[in-house]
């Protein structure tokens, strides 16, 4: 089995090793011996399913210079089990530029990288509820993409406020009024701060960015930077109201409720109006969907089970697109019973 380069596989780690052009080992670390034993002390074919070997040569005789690639081999431990192993293979560059071609080879248990996703999604599912119970702003930031975004839980469902080129977005963002003229100098440093990967950081400021402008308040941005098992730097953070000793727990401050509808709780008619705006005018090669969606003989229902039992229904309607939209898009609210859906990046009418 064979993975392009743009796949990214982590999870549990076995170890590292070096090996030259005729498959002999030069280097390994400790966890790598440790987990199969001697026999990969001469060569790593040694411990390599026969029916695989073949393959796992071709595979790293064709390894291009700059290429990183992952593939699939049977290999056996130290308890003569063969188990599926996930290798991800790079030429060592350090070295070809002294002549000499070595292959760099990081081995991952695939079975326990199964276990350790499902671990993993057990947790981020604990992490969405406690972040939709505190009402928390999250943000994101990646070194390999340069993309900034900001996003929110609302028990499993994601609403998305921000998805751009961080770039970009320090232009908007300054330009079009979502940092007060105030604390645009404070907004300069997290913007920096952020691109240089500082370990931790907390900055204090006047910011609409969660209500595209409308309006502002005082917020405080913390987070960190850490390197994940690739070796990308990511950064990682909250967006908290300024805390207060009536309301020490308040997430988003008061900026945040006024975008929602208080029915619903989805976004309010002017929020998501701006937002479906904002995307079709933000200069991104990306399409835009917009869907208006109303509940078929509501008005028929309102008035015969009464305006408790229409809420309801109102509800249950706007529970159930909030979560089909998920983080495709954004959902508000426009009218009694009437709904927008933005979309944006939809491949296709069968997606939508």
């Amino acid at each position: 089995m064979f993975f392009d380069s743009g796949d990214s596989v982590s999870g549990y780690r076995i170890g590292r090793v070096t090996i030259d052009e005729s498959f002999h080992t030069q280097s390994a670390d400790e966890n790598f011996y440790h987990y199969f034993c001697n026999d990969t002390l001469y060569s790593m074919t040694r411990t390599i399913y026969p029916d695989d070997v073949e393959f796992f040569k071709k595979t790293v005789s064709s390894l291009g210079d700059d290429e990183v690639r992952h593939c699939m081999i049977r290999m056996k431990n130290r308890q003569d089990e063969y188990r599926w192993m996930i290798m991800k293979m790079s030429v060592n560059v350090q070295m070809l530029s002294h002549g000499t071609r070595l292959t760099d080879i990081v081995v991952k248990d695939a079975v326990e990288l199964e276990k350790s996703t499902t671990g993993l999604e057990n947790i981020i599912e604990r992490f969405r509820f406690l972040m939709s119970v505190q009402e928390a702003v999250i943000f994101e930031y990646s070194s390999i993409t340069n993309r900034f975004y900001v996003y929110s839980f609302d028990y499993n469902v994601n609403t998305v406020f921000l998805n751009e080129d961080f770039d970009y977005f320090r232009f908007h963002a300054l330009s079009e009024g979502l940092i007060a003229e105030s604390s645009r100098e404070t907004f300069e440093s997290f913007f920096e701060s952020v691109k240089a990967g500082i370990s931790r950081f907390s900055f204090e400021m006047e910011s609409g960015i969660i209500t595209g402008g409308d309006q502002t308040a005082v917020q405080i941005f913390s987070g960190f930077s850490e390197t994940d098992s690739d070796g990308n730097r990511v950064v990682l953070g909250l967006i908290t109201a300024k805390k207060t000793v009536e309301d020490p727990l308040a997430a988003a401050g008061p900026a945040f409720e006024a975008n929602l509808d208080p029915l619903t709780r989805l976004f309010n008619k002017k929020t998501v109006t701006n937002y479906a705006r904002n995307h079709i005018t933000s200069g991104e090669n990306k399409s835009v969907t917009i869907a208006i969606i109303d509940i078929d003989d509501f008005k028929y229902i309102n008035d015969t089970y009464g305006h408790l039992f229409g809420d309801d229904i109102i509800c249950t309607a706007a529970s159930v697109i909030k979560k089909e939209t998920g983080s495709k898009g954004t959902a508000g609210r426009i009218g009694g019973d009437e709904f927008m859906v933005v979309l944006y990046d939809v491949p296709g009418e069968m997606e939508i």
